[in-house]
């Protein structure tokens, strides 16, 4: 299983030295491969109703900001994720970031497309190790 997902030339190290002579660096990088290709890693967005009767985030004026609704946050409080920005292992609304363009109720897929990846874009090891650092305490 992992030969089929690690990167060329680390396979091949792996095939000739065996896995206990890869590096700490090399040993995250064949997990990542492995939960990328085999498991949903974490909760990094998800896609929320802005508008319409049945809506889970609203404005705060106030705050100038977007909040999840009350039954979208009690939801949340019992789901755990890693933090794709600090690695902490976290429950609660700080499990799914919110992530938006520009206004959710108008946001096109293509800018939401493109603002999830520039943000999200080279954080695989940041999940991978707060899941490995979770799973040890």
């Amino acid at each position: 299983m992992l030969e089929a997902v690690a990167p060329r030339e680390l396979g091949a190290r792996m095939r000739q030295d065996g896995l206990s002579d890869l590096t700490e660096d090399e040993r995250t990088t064949l997990m990542i491969a492995l939960m990328r290709d085999r498991n949903k890693v974490t909760h990094i967005y998800e896609l929320v109703k802005a508008y319409g009767s049945t809506r889970q985030v609203e404005y705060e004026r106030q705050a100038r900001v977007w909040r999840r609704r009350e039954p979208i946050a009690r939801k949340h409080a019992y789901e755990t994720a890693v933090d794709p920005f600090t690695g902490s292992v976290v429950r609660g609304v700080e499990h799914a970031p919110l992530l938006y363009h520009d206004d959710p109720r108008a946001d096109l897929p293509a800018d939401l497309q493109a603002r999830v990846t520039a943000v999200i874009e080279g954080l695989d090891h940041t999940v991978v190790a707060g899941w490995l650092r979770g799973r040890e305490s």
